[in-house]
């Protein structure tokens, strides 16, 4: 589903692609989808849905077992660079 949204993303197909990142968020809510999700979404100029896209991978982020949160820190630092950027 995820490789599938970003060939969506990559084909210019933003609808279908949204749509796509929006079921697999709702899926599974995982950093590096999130993160992609978000990205896609200033891309398509919908700047205030990413940065609350960014902001919930450093809210869940908190609550990540150490291990899970070191797997994923490539993304949670890649979202608040996000974040730092947009304010």
């Amino acid at each position: 589903m995820f490789y599938y949204a970003r060939v969506l993303d990559e084909l210019g197909m933003n609808d279908e692609a949204d749509i796509e990142y929006q079921r697999l968020i709702k899926l599974q809510f995982d950093a590096e989808y999130a993160y992609h999700y978000g990205r896609f979404l200033q891309k398509t100029g919908n700047n205030g849905k990413a940065v609350e896209i960014f902001q919930e991978i450093l809210r869940r982020a908190k609550y990540l077992h150490k291990a899970v949160r070191k797997s994923k820190a490539v993304w949670i630092n890649l979202a608040k660079d996000e974040l730092s950027g947009s304010l």
